[in-house]
Protein backbone atom coordinates (compact mmCIF):
# COMPACT_ATOMS: atom_id res chain seq x y z
CA UNK A 1 0.00 0.00 0.00
CA UNK A 2 0.98 3.67 -1.09
CA UNK A 3 0.27 6.19 1.69
CA UNK A 4 0.43 9.62 0.32
CA UNK A 5 1.41 12.80 2.70
CA UNK A 6 -1.58 14.64 2.78
CA UNK A 7 0.22 18.49 2.66
CA UNK A 8 -1.41 21.45 1.31
CA UNK A 9 -0.88 22.75 -2.19
CA UNK A 10 1.13 26.21 -1.08
CA UNK A 11 3.61 24.07 0.85
CA UNK A 12 4.07 21.93 -2.78
CA UNK A 13 4.61 25.44 -4.67
CA UNK A 14 6.59 26.74 -2.19
CA UNK A 15 9.00 23.98 -2.13
CA UNK A 16 9.47 24.13 -5.61
CA UNK A 17 10.76 27.74 -5.28
CA UNK A 18 13.49 26.59 -2.47
CA UNK A 19 11.74 27.82 0.51
CA UNK A 20 11.87 26.21 3.87
CA UNK A 21 8.84 24.10 3.30
CA UNK A 22 9.56 20.36 2.89
CA UNK A 23 7.93 18.02 1.00
CA UNK A 24 7.73 14.26 1.31
CA UNK A 25 6.86 11.05 -1.12
CA UNK A 26 7.42 7.39 0.18
CA UNK A 27 6.54 3.97 -1.02
CA UNK A 28 5.70 0.87 0.86
CA UNK A 29 6.86 -2.42 -0.06
CA UNK A 30 5.46 -5.60 1.76
CA UNK A 31 8.20 -8.10 2.83
CA UNK A 32 5.88 -9.90 5.36
CA UNK A 33 2.51 -9.37 7.39
CA UNK A 34 5.02 -7.18 10.03
CA UNK A 35 7.57 -5.94 7.87
CA UNK A 36 8.11 -3.69 5.23
CA UNK A 37 10.68 -1.32 3.63
CA UNK A 38 9.89 2.36 3.39
CA UNK A 39 11.75 4.42 0.45
CA UNK A 40 11.35 8.32 1.26
CA UNK A 41 12.01 11.01 -1.18
CA UNK A 42 12.26 14.86 0.26
CA UNK A 43 12.76 17.66 -1.49
CA UNK A 44 12.47 21.40 -0.46
CA UNK A 45 14.19 22.95 2.33
CA UNK A 46 15.56 26.37 2.83
CA UNK A 47 19.34 27.35 1.64
CA UNK A 48 21.67 27.97 4.28
CA UNK A 49 20.50 25.03 6.97
CA UNK A 50 22.81 24.48 9.71
CA UNK A 51 20.95 21.66 11.47
CA UNK A 52 18.18 19.17 10.30
CA UNK A 53 16.71 16.38 11.68
CA UNK A 54 14.33 13.70 10.66
CA UNK A 55 12.11 11.57 13.12
CA UNK A 56 10.22 8.62 12.91
CA UNK A 57 7.61 8.08 15.75
CA UNK A 58 5.87 4.89 16.58
CA UNK A 59 2.66 5.08 17.79
CA UNK A 60 1.70 2.66 21.46
CA UNK A 61 -0.29 0.83 19.82
CA UNK A 62 2.35 -0.67 17.67
CA UNK A 63 5.02 -2.62 19.68
CA UNK A 64 8.44 -4.38 19.02
CA UNK A 65 9.45 -2.05 16.34
CA UNK A 66 12.58 -2.30 15.16
CA UNK A 67 14.39 0.01 13.20
CA UNK A 68 17.01 -0.04 10.23
CA UNK A 69 18.18 2.94 7.48
CA UNK A 70 20.03 3.71 4.27
CA UNK A 71 20.46 7.33 3.11
CA UNK A 72 21.87 9.14 0.50
CA UNK A 73 23.82 11.49 2.82
CA UNK A 74 24.84 9.99 5.48
CA UNK A 75 23.82 11.36 8.90
CA UNK A 76 26.05 13.43 11.18
CA UNK A 77 24.62 11.63 14.49
CA UNK A 78 21.62 9.03 14.90
CA UNK A 79 19.70 8.06 17.95
CA UNK A 80 16.63 6.31 19.46
CA UNK A 81 14.73 7.57 22.30
CA UNK A 82 11.48 5.92 23.65
CA UNK A 83 9.34 5.59 20.63
CA UNK A 84 11.37 7.70 18.44
CA UNK A 85 14.33 7.21 16.04
CA UNK A 86 15.83 10.55 14.86
CA UNK A 87 18.24 11.28 12.40
CA UNK A 88 20.28 14.75 12.11
CA UNK A 89 22.42 16.07 9.33
CA UNK A 90 24.90 18.91 9.14
CA UNK A 91 24.82 21.25 6.59
CA UNK A 92 22.39 19.12 4.19
CA UNK A 93 19.52 20.46 2.33
CA UNK A 94 17.39 17.98 0.46
CA UNK A 95 16.73 16.73 -1.99
CA UNK A 96 17.28 13.21 -0.55
CA UNK A 97 16.43 9.77 -0.23
CA UNK A 98 15.70 7.45 2.76
CA UNK A 99 15.17 3.84 3.01
CA UNK A 100 13.67 2.29 6.18
CA UNK A 101 13.12 -1.81 6.71
CA UNK A 102 10.87 -1.82 9.96
CA UNK A 103 9.85 -5.14 11.30
CA UNK A 104 6.87 -5.00 14.58
CA UNK A 105 5.62 -7.97 16.82
CA UNK A 106 2.06 -6.86 16.85
CA UNK A 107 -0.44 -3.90 16.51
CA UNK A 108 -3.14 -3.82 19.07
CA UNK A 109 -7.14 -4.92 17.56
CA UNK A 110 -9.23 -2.39 15.54
CA UNK A 111 -5.83 -0.46 15.09
CA UNK A 112 -3.63 0.34 11.68
CA UNK A 113 0.51 -0.34 11.77
CA UNK A 114 2.06 3.40 10.75
CA UNK A 115 4.21 6.03 12.05
CA UNK A 116 4.90 9.39 11.94
CA UNK A 117 7.23 11.48 10.54
CA UNK A 118 8.40 15.03 11.14
CA UNK A 119 11.05 16.97 10.09
CA UNK A 120 13.45 20.23 12.10
CA UNK A 121 15.51 22.21 10.76
CA UNK A 122 17.88 25.58 12.27
CA UNK A 123 18.56 27.93 9.45
CA UNK A 124 20.19 31.65 10.15
CA UNK A 125 19.55 30.81 14.06
CA UNK A 126 15.58 30.45 13.17
CA UNK A 127 14.02 26.68 14.17
CA UNK A 128 11.05 25.59 12.26
CA UNK A 129 9.38 22.29 11.85
CA UNK A 130 6.84 20.16 10.31
CA UNK A 131 4.25 17.77 10.99
CA UNK A 132 5.35 15.00 7.22
CA UNK A 133 2.47 12.85 7.61
CA UNK A 134 1.46 9.61 8.51
CA UNK A 135 3.53 5.83 6.97
CA UNK A 136 0.90 3.07 6.67
CA UNK A 137 2.47 0.03 7.19
CA UNK A 138 0.20 -2.74 6.27
CA UNK A 139 -2.04 -3.38 3.32
CA UNK A 140 -5.33 -4.25 5.61
CA UNK A 141 -8.70 -2.43 4.98
CA UNK A 142 -8.10 1.17 5.71
CA UNK A 143 -11.08 3.89 6.92
CA UNK A 144 -11.44 5.03 3.07
CA UNK A 145 -13.14 1.58 2.44
CA UNK A 146 -16.03 3.34 4.25
CA UNK A 147 -16.75 5.36 1.10
CA UNK A 148 -19.95 5.01 -0.42
CA UNK A 149 -18.03 4.57 -3.83
CA UNK A 150 -14.49 3.84 -4.07
CA UNK A 151 -13.26 5.82 -7.58
CA UNK A 152 -11.64 3.42 -10.02
CA UNK A 153 -9.77 4.98 -13.04
CA UNK A 154 -9.62 3.85 -16.22
CA UNK A 155 -7.41 4.34 -19.65
CA UNK A 156 -8.49 5.06 -23.42
CA UNK A 157 -6.18 5.72 -25.94
CA UNK A 158 -6.75 7.16 -29.65
CA UNK A 159 -3.75 6.40 -32.14
CA UNK A 160 -2.61 8.19 -35.22
CA UNK A 161 -0.67 7.34 -38.39
CA UNK A 162 2.55 8.72 -37.17
CA UNK A 163 3.43 6.99 -33.72
CA UNK A 164 1.50 8.82 -31.54
CA UNK A 165 -1.37 8.44 -29.43
CA UNK A 166 -3.72 10.53 -27.13
CA UNK A 167 -4.33 8.53 -23.88
CA UNK A 168 -7.08 9.46 -21.54
CA UNK A 169 -7.42 9.18 -18.28
CA UNK A 170 -10.37 8.51 -16.03
CA UNK A 171 -11.11 8.50 -12.18
CA UNK A 172 -15.10 9.18 -11.71
CA UNK A 173 -16.61 10.22 -8.43
CA UNK A 174 -13.53 11.53 -6.12
CA UNK A 175 -15.06 13.04 -3.26
CA UNK A 176 -14.52 16.75 -2.42
CA UNK A 177 -11.39 17.13 -0.18
CA UNK A 178 -9.11 13.87 -2.06
CA UNK A 179 -5.72 14.12 -2.04
CA UNK A 180 -5.41 11.96 -5.68
CA UNK A 181 -2.00 10.75 -6.91
CA UNK A 182 -1.87 8.86 -10.45
CA UNK A 183 1.30 8.09 -11.85
CA UNK A 184 1.35 6.59 -15.38
CA UNK A 185 4.42 4.37 -16.03
CA UNK A 186 5.89 5.38 -19.86
CA UNK A 187 6.62 2.71 -21.93
CA UNK A 188 10.46 2.21 -22.85
CA UNK A 189 11.78 4.34 -25.55
CA UNK A 190 8.48 6.46 -25.97
CA UNK A 191 7.81 10.31 -24.77
CA UNK A 192 4.59 11.58 -23.30
CA UNK A 193 3.56 15.49 -23.03
CA UNK A 194 1.01 16.87 -21.04
CA UNK A 195 -2.39 18.19 -22.98
CA UNK A 196 -4.34 18.64 -20.12
CA UNK A 197 -3.60 18.65 -16.43
CA UNK A 198 -7.09 18.86 -15.17
CA UNK A 199 -6.34 20.90 -12.37
CA UNK A 200 -3.54 18.90 -11.35
CA UNK A 201 0.49 19.53 -10.54
CA UNK A 202 2.21 17.43 -12.68
CA UNK A 203 5.82 16.44 -13.09
CA UNK A 204 7.57 13.99 -15.56
CA UNK A 205 10.39 11.34 -14.49
CA UNK A 206 12.42 9.12 -17.20
CA UNK A 207 9.56 6.93 -16.44
CA UNK A 208 7.06 8.24 -15.44
CA UNK A 209 4.47 10.68 -15.96
CA UNK A 210 2.53 12.04 -12.07
CA UNK A 211 -0.90 13.86 -11.82
CA UNK A 212 -1.46 14.91 -8.30
CA UNK A 213 -4.46 16.42 -7.04
CA UNK A 214 -3.47 17.83 -3.29
CA UNK A 215 -7.05 18.70 -2.57
CA UNK A 216 -9.88 18.08 -5.14
CA UNK A 217 -12.29 21.21 -4.49
CA UNK A 218 -15.74 19.32 -5.31
CA UNK A 219 -16.60 16.24 -6.07
CA UNK A 220 -16.12 15.12 -9.10
CA UNK A 221 -14.46 13.23 -12.28
CA UNK A 222 -10.99 13.54 -12.99
CA UNK A 223 -9.86 13.67 -16.74
CA UNK A 224 -6.43 14.16 -17.68
CA UNK A 225 -4.85 13.58 -20.80
CA UNK A 226 -1.40 13.17 -22.02
CA UNK A 227 -0.05 12.66 -25.76
CA UNK A 228 2.46 9.78 -26.45
CA UNK A 229 5.07 9.45 -29.17
CA UNK A 230 6.94 6.21 -29.85
CA UNK A 231 9.46 5.21 -32.44
CA UNK A 232 8.26 5.10 -35.86
CA UNK A 233 9.33 1.52 -36.12
CA UNK A 234 7.21 0.17 -32.79
CA UNK A 235 3.59 -0.72 -32.92
CA UNK A 236 1.84 1.29 -30.58
CA UNK A 237 -1.27 -0.64 -30.18
CA UNK A 238 0.75 -3.79 -28.85
CA UNK A 239 2.43 -1.71 -26.18
CA UNK A 240 2.20 -2.36 -22.42
CA UNK A 241 0.06 0.47 -20.24
CA UNK A 242 0.31 0.63 -16.67
CA UNK A 243 -0.07 2.60 -13.50
CA UNK A 244 -1.21 3.29 -10.19
CA UNK A 245 -3.60 5.53 -8.31
CA UNK A 246 -3.88 6.65 -4.94
CA UNK A 247 -6.68 7.82 -3.39
CA UNK A 248 -6.49 9.63 0.42
CA UNK A 249 -9.83 10.96 1.42
CA UNK A 250 -9.93 11.80 5.63
CA UNK A 251 -7.32 9.30 7.25
CA UNK A 252 -7.38 6.75 5.09
CA UNK A 253 -6.29 5.63 1.34
CA UNK A 254 -6.69 3.26 -1.40
CA UNK A 255 -4.63 2.66 -3.88
CA UNK A 256 -5.34 0.75 -7.53
CA UNK A 257 -3.24 -0.68 -10.14
CA UNK A 258 -5.08 0.25 -13.45
CA UNK A 259 -3.60 -1.95 -16.20
CA UNK A 260 -4.31 -1.54 -19.60
CA UNK A 261 -5.77 0.43 -22.34
CA UNK A 262 -9.28 0.70 -24.16
CA UNK A 263 -8.28 1.58 -27.76
CA UNK A 264 -10.66 4.04 -29.33
CA UNK A 265 -11.18 3.83 -33.44
CA UNK A 266 -10.08 7.52 -34.67
CA UNK A 267 -12.39 8.96 -37.08
CA UNK A 268 -9.80 8.06 -39.95
CA UNK A 269 -10.02 4.15 -39.22
CA UNK A 270 -14.17 4.33 -38.53
CA UNK A 271 -14.10 5.70 -42.32
CA UNK A 272 -12.09 2.95 -43.59
CA UNK A 273 -14.23 0.21 -42.13
CA UNK A 274 -16.88 2.14 -43.64
CA UNK A 275 -15.85 2.72 -46.84
CA UNK A 276 -13.18 -0.37 -46.91
CA UNK A 277 -13.41 -1.80 -50.44
CA UNK A 278 -13.61 -4.97 -49.10
CA UNK A 279 -17.08 -4.44 -48.05
CA UNK A 280 -18.90 -2.91 -51.31
CA UNK A 281 -21.92 -2.90 -52.10
CA UNK A 282 -21.70 -5.54 -55.28
CA UNK A 283 -19.83 -8.00 -52.96
CA UNK A 284 -22.55 -7.88 -50.25
CA UNK A 285 -25.03 -7.90 -52.42
CA UNK A 286 -23.59 -10.80 -54.55
CA UNK A 287 -22.65 -12.71 -51.01
CA UNK A 288 -24.79 -15.53 -49.45
CA UNK A 289 -27.13 -13.96 -46.92
CA UNK A 290 -25.03 -13.24 -43.80
CA UNK A 291 -26.12 -13.01 -40.66
CA UNK A 292 -27.92 -10.21 -39.39
CA UNK A 293 -25.48 -7.54 -37.60
CA UNK A 294 -24.96 -8.71 -33.82
CA UNK A 295 -27.23 -7.23 -31.45
CA UNK A 296 -27.35 -6.00 -27.79
CA UNK A 297 -27.60 -8.92 -25.77
CA UNK A 298 -26.75 -9.85 -22.76
CA UNK A 299 -23.73 -12.70 -22.21
CA UNK A 300 -24.42 -16.10 -20.08
CA UNK A 301 -23.60 -14.80 -16.48
CA UNK A 302 -21.35 -17.10 -14.06
CA UNK A 303 -23.52 -17.74 -10.88
CA UNK A 304 -21.40 -14.86 -8.95
CA UNK A 305 -22.72 -12.26 -12.17
CA UNK A 306 -18.72 -12.23 -12.82
CA UNK A 307 -17.67 -12.52 -16.52
CA UNK A 308 -14.76 -11.46 -18.23
CA UNK A 309 -14.99 -11.42 -22.21
CA UNK A 310 -12.36 -9.98 -25.07
CA UNK A 311 -13.46 -7.19 -26.81
CA UNK A 312 -11.92 -6.98 -30.48
CA UNK A 313 -13.37 -3.26 -31.67
CA UNK A 314 -15.44 -0.49 -30.96
CA UNK A 315 -17.04 1.93 -33.77
CA UNK A 316 -19.95 4.27 -33.77
CA UNK A 317 -22.23 2.13 -36.28
CA UNK A 318 -23.82 -1.80 -36.75
CA UNK A 319 -21.23 -3.92 -38.78
CA UNK A 320 -22.82 -7.08 -40.13
CA UNK A 321 -21.24 -10.41 -39.28
CA UNK A 322 -19.75 -10.48 -43.17
CA UNK A 323 -18.33 -7.04 -42.42
CA UNK A 324 -16.94 -8.57 -38.92
CA UNK A 325 -15.06 -11.51 -40.67
CA UNK A 326 -13.73 -8.98 -43.33
CA UNK A 327 -12.34 -6.50 -41.31
CA UNK A 328 -10.80 -8.74 -38.32
CA UNK A 329 -10.54 -12.32 -39.59
CA UNK A 330 -12.42 -13.40 -36.82
CA UNK A 331 -15.42 -15.62 -37.39
CA UNK A 332 -16.56 -16.68 -34.34
CA UNK A 333 -19.89 -15.05 -32.97
CA UNK A 334 -19.60 -11.61 -31.31
CA UNK A 335 -21.81 -9.89 -28.75
CA UNK A 336 -22.29 -6.17 -29.65
CA UNK A 337 -22.49 -3.51 -26.18
CA UNK A 338 -23.52 -0.34 -26.75
CA UNK A 339 -21.95 2.21 -24.00
CA UNK A 340 -21.51 6.38 -24.44
CA UNK A 341 -22.14 6.10 -28.25
CA UNK A 342 -19.64 3.11 -28.66
CA UNK A 343 -20.48 -0.12 -30.21
CA UNK A 344 -18.29 -2.26 -28.67
CA UNK A 345 -17.66 -6.06 -30.20
CA UNK A 346 -16.72 -8.91 -27.34
CA UNK A 347 -16.69 -12.40 -27.30
CA UNK A 348 -18.52 -15.07 -25.36
CA UNK A 349 -17.80 -14.72 -21.38
CA UNK A 350 -15.79 -17.22 -19.92
CA UNK A 351 -15.73 -17.51 -16.16
CA UNK A 352 -12.02 -16.59 -15.50
CA UNK A 353 -9.18 -14.19 -16.06
CA UNK A 354 -6.60 -17.03 -17.87
CA UNK A 355 -9.52 -18.10 -19.90
CA UNK A 356 -10.06 -14.75 -21.57
CA UNK A 357 -6.37 -13.75 -21.52
CA UNK A 358 -5.70 -17.27 -23.44
CA UNK A 359 -8.63 -16.41 -25.69
CA UNK A 360 -7.15 -12.77 -26.36
CA UNK A 361 -4.13 -14.60 -27.07
CA UNK A 362 -5.13 -16.95 -29.64
CA UNK A 363 -7.14 -13.56 -31.36
CA UNK A 364 -3.87 -11.71 -31.43
CA UNK A 365 -2.10 -15.05 -33.17
CA UNK A 366 -4.86 -15.44 -35.71
CA UNK A 367 -6.75 -12.47 -36.41
CA UNK A 368 -6.19 -8.70 -37.20
CA UNK A 369 -7.59 -8.00 -34.06
CA UNK A 370 -4.00 -7.08 -32.43
CA UNK A 371 -5.42 -4.67 -29.80
CA UNK A 372 -8.00 -7.21 -28.52
CA UNK A 373 -7.62 -6.99 -24.90
CA UNK A 374 -9.57 -8.49 -21.84
CA UNK A 375 -13.00 -6.87 -20.33
CA UNK A 376 -14.54 -7.78 -16.88
CA UNK A 377 -18.21 -7.27 -15.94
CA UNK A 378 -20.23 -7.69 -12.78
CA UNK A 379 -23.83 -8.32 -13.06
CA UNK A 380 -24.03 -6.92 -16.51
CA UNK A 381 -21.98 -3.56 -15.71
CA UNK A 382 -18.71 -3.35 -16.93
CA UNK A 383 -16.03 -3.19 -13.83
CA UNK A 384 -12.00 -2.58 -14.23
CA UNK A 385 -10.45 -5.82 -14.75
CA UNK A 386 -8.28 -5.32 -11.45
CA UNK A 387 -11.35 -4.82 -9.53
CA UNK A 388 -12.96 -8.07 -10.99
CA UNK A 389 -9.56 -9.97 -10.17
CA UNK A 390 -9.68 -9.12 -6.47
CA UNK A 391 -13.41 -9.85 -6.29
CA UNK A 392 -12.46 -13.44 -7.28
CA UNK A 393 -9.52 -14.11 -5.73
CA UNK A 394 -7.75 -14.47 -9.12
CA UNK A 395 -3.98 -13.40 -10.48
CA UNK A 396 -3.32 -10.76 -12.99
CA UNK A 397 -0.93 -11.73 -15.60
CA UNK A 398 0.62 -9.79 -17.85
Amino acid sequence: MLAPVLLPLFMFVHALFHTGNPVAEWSVVHTSKHSCTVHLDLVGGARGVDVAKLSLIAPSHLRGLAVSSRASAKPSDQWKRHNTWNWMWNDVVPPMTLDFDLTWEACEPGTIPSVELAWEQVASTARQSWNLGSVILSDFPSPFSSVASDPHGSRQATSAANGTATVFLHMPAVPQGSFVKWREFIPEGCTCTVLDADGSSSRQTATELIFLWFEVPVSRVLNPRYSLRCPDNVDIRSLTFDGMAEVAFGMGSNTYHIAGVEWNVPPTERNEIMESPQITASKMAAAPAAPEAPTPSARPQTSSGLEFAVQLLANHRDLTHEELVDFLGYTKPLHMERLDGWHKYVTDSHDSYAQARSSRNHIWATTQAQDAFVTAQLEGQRIPVQEALLLSNQTWIP
